[in-house]
């Protein structure tokens, strides 16, 4: 199992390719930079109170949460039982799919 973490206003920058976590992605204060080109993909849900700036998001599972944090994509497919972007914000290019159970 793979569970990816990132705190504490650290920047984790990528140029390009692929983030697959089967464990969960928490991305506390942190940001994650992908110059577009990365695609994050994570099985089991997503915390996010930092910064994301990525190519594709798919997020799956328990939670997508985006409380207090930013997400910036070309293209979000978020499919998870609740989703709570409480004081957060979201923007795609292209495309923002998003089904949930409970918002």
């Amino acid at each position: 199992m793979l569970r990816f973490i990132n705190r504490l206003s650290h920047k984790t920058q990528f140029e390009t390719g692929k983030i697959i976590s089967s464990e969960g992605i928490i991305n506390d204060n942190g940001q994650i930079i992908a110059n577009g080109g990365i695609d994050l993909t994570s099985k089991t849900g997503l915390n996010n109170h930092g910064s994301l700036n990525l190519n594709k998001l798919t997020v799956s599972g328990e939670i997508f949460d985006n409380y207090q944090g930013k997400l910036s994509a070309r293209q979000a497919l978020i499919n998870t039982n609740s989703i709570d972007n409480h004081q957060g914000e979201i923007t795609t290019t292209e495309l923002l799919s998003a089904k949930s159970g409970k918002l």
